[in-house]
């Protein structure tokens, strides 16, 4: 299973948008390098400390200049038509078209994002995680670069692994512990 197939097994359970939504929102988050993270983990494998760090800089580059500009201004447009806006424009019967392309431009973004971590993890041997300690150390990692020090965000986290499966949350709750 690649690692946007195993997303989007996760993202049509109860509760998954909503809690990939506060990890990106308030936990400033990368869902899909913590979706990465527990796809490897399903599977009990991790990368290596190096590894990671390397993936979570090409990551943060690629949101920086691809998806947060998308979801910035797919965010602005929900808020549209105002005064701050351009408003002729937004206020066209086909405005919400073009916000949904501005949207699937976003998803697409995201997709290639996973598919440069599949990718990845394909070329970069993982290391065996049956305990998923690796799973921890990366999240740890992941957490530290985006300046957030609550530990709420492991709820969250616990949640999407147990839409995958209630014994493999289990595993990540313990080794998020």
């Amino acid at each position: 299973m690649t690692l946007w197939e195993f997303s989007l097994s996760l993202y049509d359970k109860p509760g998954v948008p909503d809690a990939c939504l506060t990890l990106q929102n308030r936990h400033n988050l990368d869902v899909n390098l913590v979706l990465f993270c527990l796809w490897l983990a399903a599977d009990s494998r991790c990368l290596t400390k190096e590894a990671m760090q390397e993936v979570i800089a090409r990551c943060d580059t690629w949101r920086g200049k691809m998806i947060s500009p998308l979801r910035a201004l797919r965010t602005e447009m929900k808020g549209w038509p105002s005064d701050m806006s351009v408003s002729d424009f937004s206020r066209r019967d086909d405005f919400e078209a073009l916000r949904s392309k501005v949207k699937a431009l976003e998803l697409e973004a995201e997709r290639w994002q996973q598919q440069m971590l599949t990718s990845y993890a394909e070329r970069h041997t993982g290391v065996e995680d049956p305990e998923l300690a690796g799973l921890s150390s990366s999240l740890g990692l992941l957490t530290a670069s985006s300046g957030d020090s609550n530990a709420e965000w492991k709820n969250e986290v616990v949640w999407i692994a147990d839409a995958h499966d209630a014994g493999f949350a289990e595993k990540v709750r313990i080794a998020l512990a």
